[in-house]
């Protein structure tokens, strides 16, 4: 159905029911919201608003912030997996880009003040007043962020009025034992304290199939507490103050991913063939698909070969195959104050501060040896054929920040194995990653608005929000460790190979200090112009500031680990040294300690332990010989010339006619518009990438709404509904350049539909039906473009017929003309069948290298493992080899698939073809065509909730039953089938028995009571570790009793 036509079918539905007339008592409740950042009702709201209390979260099983989208129309919510706390998308709008200095599309508030990323998919919601959310850009009520909508968590106040509370349990299957506690203690009549705790034990739910040494049991579990203290102080009449302090605490063994899918391509470029999710399996990638497989290769500490065995691949969601447990921790707290002051009858004023300090800790288990089927070699690299895999300090387990007296302090050369620390010892390649996250956000508001009975009513306000944040991301495997001790000419060069020159770190790490502040004043005037008719005029000012230090230490450093340097090592190296005091004097003693070596009156090792004196550090960490350790922000400087910083400010309002058609029905249109900062991308060479921005821009949107409420108090109906069209300038979204992830804005534009019901009849009583529908489409404009990480020749979507998809020895994709690569491969096998005596254009790398690098040591570039041609979306990729003592060669039109990427290029240059940056023949990728493409939203979502009230004497029994729809969604802004996630449902079921003096309940429940497999999220593996797919999804069925008492 088109927008068009939905609207109209929207407009005649609300003219249908506002004409209607009844005649029973009416059976609604009103609700009270603070949207407008004063306490109104619902239906006298013009902004698309739900709200829901405390009762309809237990009444309707919404648990947490992932159960939302079960009763929230347009809202969708995604966890998180590197910092936690997931994402909120309303309207299709959430956000797309991959920068620490990304804001959120939909901002997230807990009583009224902002406090940023929060671990909202970590806890449940307890002892709420109401959670509110909005619909459609809010930036003059919520700030600059909320371009989506906005999140208002209202947590419960202290009361004077008396003592009372009460306790609640959860017992349910996978051992679950749930806990929940309000006490509300008034200290005098003036002072009232209110505790809540809630806690959660829960065993996993995903099976672990692995049982030997350095197993784990199940995973996917909970062990979480939270709390919340509230003390309430009735100053005076006018005065009330709130001290509110909240945590929330949890050490479990979250795998997040419910699966991996893979169906294995024949080809080591592509791993994983992309089919659609119908077509997908639980395979294993391609064996020499990952950067680490390949490198282990090149080491010689593996043998290559195009398949394995898989027999220890889970065949199933919620099954794993792994050693070591996942780590899951988080710490947060948050702390606020709100000062409520009524100046006089018409004018009040609230004051408020806030703080949150958030810790984040995750960890990913590793392949287990009966999952990955490849054993090393016994190498130098890997002796016996064991190798090890760097982990962390003890101290790490338990807590978050870096250890300085430990194997955590990546600068003073401790970091992982070479500080002795070791995760594993292993005999197959495999790896985990770690993500470290610490933020601390402060905000200040403070705001005054009128109620005065004539025409004219206002609000203003300001506040000012500042959130520093220190961020660690970790890649360990054994093959990088290995690279680090026994790294190859490949990489060191043949002499300081032979020299036994090692690298550090032996981790992959990715470190970000940012900082980010925004300050903003606004301001609404309200004019009512007849009793039925009311105009509103907002205004926002805000300010942004962004600052983002980043580093990457991988490798960086040449040098030794301490003892591990030779007395021949130490000679060499000595000799090769620049003159300077400090040298000399090294020199001369390293020369009268090698004639006392060979005079026979030191014992060996004694050159060594000179050298180590002078370039290892006095902790005993790596000694470095070349490179550093860059710090904060250093490389961005140097690649940019400018400091990683940037500033934005934007002028947004609203512009609202609401009209009372009567007395139970208002309509209203809006026009506004939004803000969202842009931030700052990783450094990239503008020589070489000349048109890459160094920061991604602001996002821009206009909005706008019709809207209508109407309530039906005698036939018990509430209908709400809304259609509104967006146009973003500026959309964030991420591309992939040269390895990076680079943000960009782009154009798009949505519309859609929302209606929201609740019948509650007086004709049947203890009958309630809410229910909710919601249609979104997207598109986005015309001539917008990005490289698909995916779909790097275009194959997939039927282009690319000139190019060729390649490897180059780090597993990362780039393309090759194939007219290029054909000269090149034949040059590369005349050169070889004839053992180099036919003269081709390679030879020329003699003369222009001035006979340092010879036609053979080129030749090394290009890699005959494997040959492929041409791909297509859903079919294996066509592969053959060059074994001739097999009698196999290349099939016709197949080319190689593995090269040294500049190599390669050399050859290309040697054969006459073009490396212009502006139109090269060897390059990333093509640009893939995003016009008229859908963002990540579902295109439709539903739900409906039926409850019914039976009276059976002394207790009330209520039966109810909720069902949620979600339509197909593509993951991915590229759009192919392969990213299209299926429509899912989900049915839940609920009994509750309770006293007709409620002051106990009993309630039995059913989630997910058909045990679909609903997928929430489908990632993307980059080609370094072969284009697998990760899949998380919302928790299989479960059931169980909850049970309470209220005093």
């Amino acid at each position: 159905m088109s927008i068009k036509n939905l609207s109209s079918s929207f407009l005649v539905l609300t003219l249908i029911f506002t004409g209607i007339a009844f005649s029973q008592d009416s059976g609604l409740e009103e609700v009270t919201v603070t949207a407008q950042r004063q306490e109104q009702s619902l239906q006298d709201v013009p902004l698309a608003v739900s709200a829901l209390s405390e009762d309809d979260l237990f009444a309707q099983q919404i648990e947490g912030a992932g159960d939302l989208q079960l009763t929230v129309p347009s809202l969708r919510f995604e966890t998180g997996n590197f910092s936690g706390g997931g994402g909120f998308e309303i309207r299709g709008v959430t956000n797309l880009a991959v920068s620490a200095t990304a804001d959120a599309g939909v901002a997230t508030h807990v009583n009224d003040l902002a406090v940023g990323a929060t671990t909202l998919q970590d806890g449940n919601f307890f002892d709420m007043q109401r959670i509110e959310v909005i619909r459609g850009p809010a930036g003059t009520l919520f700030g600059q962020n909320s371009v989506g909508g906005a999140l208002n968590f209202i947590t419960a106040k202290g009361d004077t009025s008396g003592f009372y509370g009460n306790v609640r349990a959860d017992i349910g299957d996978y051992g679950r034992l749930g806990t929940t506690a309000v006490f509300n203690v008034p200290l005098d009549d003036k002072v009232a304290l209110r505790i809540a705790t809630n806690t959660l034990v829960q065993d996993g739910l995903i099976e672990n199939t692995y049982k030997g040494s350095g197993g784990f049991q199940n995973t996917e579990n909970r062990n979480q507490s939270a709390y919340r203290a509230t003390l309430t102080f009735e100053a005076t009449d006018t005065t009330t103050i709130h001290l509110i302090h909240q945590g929330q605490i949890e050490d479990s063994n979250r795998n997040l991913f419910a699966g991996v899918w893979c169906d294995r391509d024949p080809s080591l470029v592509v791993g994983c063939t992309p089919v659609e999710v119908k077509d997908q399996k639980f395979e294993l990638t391609h064996p020499m698909g990952t950067f680490v497989e390949n490198l282990l290769v090149a080491m010689g500490v593996l043998d290559f070969t195009p398949v394995t065995d898989m027999s220890g691949a889970p065949q199933e969601f919620w099954q794993v195959n792994q050693r070591g447990a996942p780590l899951y921790q988080v710490d947060e707290y948050l702390t606020q104050l709100i000062i409520d002051h009524q100046i006089n009858d018409e004018i009040s004023l609230t004051a408020a501060a806030s703080r949150k300090d958030r810790k984040f800790l995750r960890q990913s288990s590793y392949a287990s040896p009966t999952l990955q089927a490849l054993r090393f070699k016994d190498t130098p690299a890997s002796p016996g054929g064991l190798v090890v895999m760097s982990g962390y300090s003890p101290g790490r387990d338990g807590g978050f920040a870096s250890n300085p007296a430990g194997c955590d302090d990546v600068t003073a050369g401790l970091y992982g194995a070479y500080g002795g620390c070791v995760l594993d010892t292993l005999s197959y390649p495999t790896g985990f990653d770690h993500s470290n996250a610490l933020a601390l956000t402060d905000s200040v508001e403070m705001k005054i608005s009128s109620d005065y009975d004539g025409n004219h009513n206002f609000l203003v306000g300001l506040n000012y929000t500042d959130t520093y944040s220190d961020n660690h991301y970790d890649v360990g495997a054994t093959g990088l460790d290995a690279l680090a001790f026994k790294p190859p000419a490949l990489y060191v060069g043949a002499t300081n190979a032979a020299l036994g020159i090692q690298l550090y770190p032996s981790l992959y790490r990715t470190d970000s200090l940012n900082t980010i502040t925004s300050s903003s004043v606004f301001g609404e005037y309200y004019f009512q112009a007849r009793d039925d008719l009311k105009l509103t005029f907002g205004l926002r000012y805000n300010e942004d500031f962004k600052e983002s230090l980043s580093r990457q230490a991988f490798v960086n450093v040449a040098g030794f680990a301490p003892g591990a340097i030779s007395d021949g090592a130490a000679a060499a190296i000595v000799a090769t040294l620049p003159s300077s005091a400090q040298t000399d004097t090294l020199i001369a003693g390293m020369a009268q300690t090698v004639a006392g070596q060979q005079a026979g009156l030191l014992p060996a090792g004694a050159a060594a332990a000179l050298w180590e004196s002078v370039f290892c550090p006095a902790n005993g960490g790596f000694c470095a010989l070349a490179g550093s350790i860059p710090d904060y922000g250093e490389v961005y400087k140097q690649v940019t010339g400018f400091d990683p910083t940037m500033e934005f400010s934007s002028t947004t309002g609203r512009f609202v006619v609401d009209y009372f058609i009567n007395d139970d029905s208002m309509m209203y249109a809006s026009i506004s518009k939004g803000f969202k900062g842009g931030g700052i991308n990783p450094a990239v060479d503008p020589v070489v990438f000349p048109n890459v921005p160094l920061a991604f821009p602001e996002t821009n949107v206009w909005n706008v709404e019709i809207g209508f409420k109407n309530e039906f108090p005698d036939a018990g109906v509430r209908f709400n509904a809304s259609v509104y069209a967006s146009q973003f300038d500026g959309y964030h979204v991420t591309k992939i350049i040269k390895k990076t992830s680079l943000n960009e804005g782009v154009d798009v534009d949505i519309m859609g539909a929302e209606f929201d019901l609740l019948y509650v009849p007086p004709s049947v009583p203890g009958l309630s039906v809410n229910a909710s529908l919601s249609f979104t489409q997207s598109s986005i404009a015309d001539g917008e473009s990005a490289l698909d990480p995916h779909n790097h020749d275009l194959q997939l979507t039927g282009g690319g017929k000139d190019w060729h998809l390649m490897k180059d020895v780090e597993s990362e994709f780039f393309i090759v003309k194939k007219e290029a690569l054909a000269a090149i491969w034949t040059s590369w096998l005349t050169e070889t069948s004839t053992g180099g005596a036919a003269t081709t254009p390679l030879d020329g790398i003699v003369a222009a290298s001035g006979g340092t690098v010879s036609t053979e040591d080129l030749m090394a570039g290009l890699i005959p493992a494997e040959f492929h041609g041409d791909r297509t979306l859903g079919q294996p990729t066509p592969v053959s080899y060059l074994v001739p003592a097999l009698g196999l060669t290349p099939a016709e039109g197949h080319l190689p698939s593995l090269a040294d990427r500049s190599a390669l290029a050399t050859m290309a240059q040697l054969h006459g073809f073009n490396l212009n940056p502006a139109a090269p023949d060897i390059q990333d990728g093509l640009n893939s065509d995003l016009s008229g493409n859908q963002l990540v939203h579902p295109d439709v979502m539903a739900n409906v909730g039926v409850g019914y009230d039976l009276d059976a004497g002394p207790v009330m029994v209520n039966f109810r039953l909720d069902y949620y729809y979600q339509g197909s969604r593509y993951v991915r802004i590229f759009n192919l089938p392969s990213d299209k996630l299926d429509p899912w449902n989900e049915l839940s079921a609920q009994i509750t028995v309770t006293p007709s003096d409620k002051a106990w309940f009993v309630s039995f429940y059913g989630q997910n009571i058909t045990d679909e497999e609903n997928i929430d999220f489908m990632g993307l593996g980059s080609s370094a570790v072969g284009n697998t797919r990760s899949i998380i999804a919302r928790e299989r069925a479960r059931y169980g009793v909850r049970a309470g008492y209220n005093f």
